[in-house]
């Protein structure tokens, strides 16, 4: 029961730390306009790589209702429709998202989907819907390599993090597991750290649609962040410049310090900090539900021990 109770106060402590890092990748995210961006990519890829083809291969199918001079001529409009004919400069920059529906409608208010509308009647609408549908893969695409992204990013400034708190992941569960009273300690404050997660969903939901930041947001969120980070260091968090490598530029060296202080100890502290970044680069979701399920299963254990007496 102890070890499953390690686990806890580990994952735990990884939901905190994941929850830190998110809260620095969003707005670091949002002041570089990063979904703004990928939007514009995704647009040019989309009017560059797939609407002329579709509407190619739309017509060819058609090609018994359409004649030749009247298809070739809406290939030819096809290929000279863009993201800058179906938005202005301003939406170009501070959009971050544009749904099949939007696009679609715009689309036939171009000057292409009138004359597909005018030369195909009932029948332009096989070929909106299957513009339609490209949209979606190609946005499935780019939403993808978003998130890859943004999982780098969040490993990234994990590593950061790890490095400037020694957030050391091996020594860590070590702790926890030799300490039950450090391991309780971290789960008497579940609830609080759980409710600093919901705040943070929270927050990106609101966040949604919007890919820019005021100074008082970004000074709000580093605020925020500041908080969570005063949490890892109060509530027996086995972490900072009083544990290894760290304590050796104290005046007076830890013994912590002089039993580590050879290459093996080195080694395992740098795995420990590589360590912490994967894990935290994983997001606080996934956090969340391993400690969910970890609760769980605890709570199970429990149940049976106290039957068993």
């Amino acid at each position: 029961m102890h070890f499953l109770d390690a686990v806890l106060a580990f994952a735990l402590t990884m939901l905190i730390v994941a929850t830190v890092v998110t809260h620095i990748v969003r707005f670091l995210r949002n002041t570089a306009k990063l979904r703004s961006s990928e939007l514009q990519k995704m647009l040019t890829e989309y009017f560059d790589k797939e609407l002329q083809p579709i509407v190619r291969r739309e017509l060819v199918r058609l090609n018994k209702n359409i004649k030749d001079q009247v298809a070739a001529e809406l290939v030819d409009t096809a290929d000279n429709v863009n993201e800058s004919k179906l938005f202005n400069q301003d939406e170009l920059t501070t959009l971050i998202e544009v749904s099949t529906e939007e696009l679609t409608e715009r689309l036939k208010r171009s000057t292409l989907g009138q004359k597909l509308m005018k030369e195909l009647g009932d029948q332009a609408q096989t070929v909106f819907n299957e513009l339609g549908r490209r949209y979606e893969v190609v946005g499935d695409k780019f939403t993808e390599s978003f998130r890859k992204n943004s999982r780098k990013w969040a490993t990234g400034v994990a590593l950061v993090l790890a490095l400037s708190l020694n957030i050391d992941s091996i020594h860590i569960l070590d702790s926890y597991i030799r300490n039950a009273n450090m391991s309780q300690g971290v789960i008497a404050q579940r609830d609080a750290f759980v409710e600093d997660y919901n705040a943070l969903v929270e927050s990106l939901e609101k966040e949604e649609g919007n890919d820019s930041v005021t100074k008082e947001e970004l000074a709000y969120a580093f605020s925020d962040s500041q908080e969570q980070l005063d949490v890892l260091t109060s509530v027996s968090f086995p972490i900072g410049w009083s544990y290894f490598p760290h304590s050796g530029l104290q005046e007076v060296k830890s013994k912590d310090f002089q039993r580590r202080n050879n290459f093996s100890g080195w080694l395992t502290w740098l795995f420990g900090i590589l360590f912490t970044s994967g894990l935290a680069g994983l997001g606080a979701p996934f956090w969340h539900d391993t400690v969910t399920g970890i609760s769980r299963v605890a709570q199970k254990a429990r149940g049976t021990q106290k039957l068993r007496a």
